[in-house]
C-alpha cells in the first residue's frame, strides 16, 4: 500500500510538469529507460489513466492534488467504485 501511495504521489507531481497530452507517452518512456518490465508499465500507465478519470469526474487539475486527495484516490480505487 505505501508503495502504491508513493507511486500515485510521484504521478501526480510528475504530472503537473508535463502537458496532459504527453503525459503518458513521456511517462511509459521514463519508466522503459529505467528498465521497468512491460507488465509494470502497463500497471503504471493504467494508474495514470485512472488518475484522469478521477480528476475529471472531481472537476480537478492534477495541481490540486495533494496527499489528502491522493489517499482518497486510492481508497476509491481499491473498492473500484469512483
Amino acid at each position: 500500500m505505501l508503495e502504491r501511495h508513493r507511486d500515485a504521489t510521484s504521478l501526480a507531481q510528475h504530472s503537473r510538469v508535463v502537458q496532459p497530452e504527453l503525459q503518458a507517452d513521456r511517462f511509459a518512456a521514463v519508466l522503459a529507460r529505467e528498465g521497468y518490465a512491460r507488465a509494470t508499465v502497463r500497471e503504471k500507465l493504467q494508474l495514470l489513466g485512472d488518475l484522469r478519470r478521477w480528476l475529471k469526474r472531481r472537476k480537478l487539475q492534477t495541481t490540486d492534488l495533494d496527499e489528502q486527495r491522493v489517499r482518497s484516490f486510492l481508497k476509491c480505487r481499491d473498492r473500484r467504485h469512483c
